[in-house]
């Protein structure tokens, strides 16, 4: 019976992989490298200020929004930051097309997470994965 439980849940994770897998994939397929709202610019803007400077005043944008700091969402420049701190160690790679990626991770990030959550209420493996697939492509 041990082997049955362990094989389930050595298929669940591989299930899990492949999703993200698969979810990250066709996201990058279709990543375009550009800002599609306003929101995905001042969020770009927080994180520079949080990286460079320790706080989420929005010095970029401040010719397009009468805002001075980020008031919502504090917590997503705070999970790009590392990101940023990372693309500007790597030579030649544009900032901001490297942290539109970050929606990309996130999204397949949750779908995986929507995955077992689904396993975890009792659907079945298909219908989870399918759960997923809806949440990230959708």
């Amino acid at each position: 019976m041990e082997t049955r439980s362990s094989n389930f849940a050595t298929n669940r994770w591989a299930a899990a992989i492949c999703l993200v897998a698969f979810v990250s994939t066709a996201l990058f397929l279709a990543y375009e490298g550009r800002f599609a709202s306003t929101d995905e610019l001042y969020l770009f803007d927080a994180v520079e200020s949080l990286a460079r400077r320790g706080d989420l005043t929005l010095n970029l944008t401040n010719d397009i929004v009468a805002l001075r700091q980020l008031s919502q969402d504090p917590f997503m420049a705070a999970a790009g930051m590392p990101l940023f701190l990372l693309l500007e160690w790597i030579p030649g790679v544009g900032m901001a097309q490297g942290m539109l990626i970050f929606n990309n991770l996130v999204t397949a990030a949750t779908a995986g997470l929507l995955f077992f959550y689904a396993l975890a209420l009792g659907y079945k493996m298909r219908i989870a994965l399918a759960l997923g697939l809806v949440f990230a492509l959708a």
